[in-house]
Formats: structure tokens, sequence, C-alpha cells
């Protein structure tokens, strides 16, 4: 378990797969567009994860509901225009 997480990790089956496995969309998305992407799934996902760790104040305020103090006070009169 990641620090700061309260609750285990739940390993699912993956989906059927009707369509084409992603790394085969890439290659064609590279093929006909010239577009690859800035990064892989394992630098994506090892920066992803080290953000969070980095950032776990930010993680518990979204957890705890705290950021909806924060949304009230700065766009609670918005909604009312």
């Amino acid at each position: 378990m990641l620090p700061g997480l309260h609750a285990p990790v739940t390993y699912v089956k993956d989906r059927p797969r009707p369509r084409p496995p992603l790394r085969d969309r890439c290659s064609k998305i590279h093929q006909e567009l010239g577009w690859k992407p800035a990064e892989t799934f394992e630098t994506g996902i090892r920066k992803t994860v080290r953000w969070y760790l980095d950032n776990m104040q930010w993680v518990e305020n979204v957890a705890s509901g705290e950021y909806r103090k924060w949304l009230d006070t700065n766009y609670a009169e918005r909604g009312a225009q």
C-alpha cells in the first residue's frame, strides 16, 4: 500500500478486447498522422505516481472533501450569475 492511502488495492480482470490493443492503435496513429506520444506508458505512469507521492497534501484534501471549501469560497458567487 502507498503511504497515506488507507484502502488496499484491488486487482480486477481485464475487459474483453473487442478492438485492437492500444499499442496497435498508437502505431496506426503514428503511421497516418505522424504523431507519437511524448511518454511511454512506463515513463508516464512513473511520473504520475511520483507526482501524487510528492503532493500528498493535495491528495488528502481531495480525499477528505476539503477542496470543496475552496470551491465554495472561490466559485460560489459565479454560479448565481
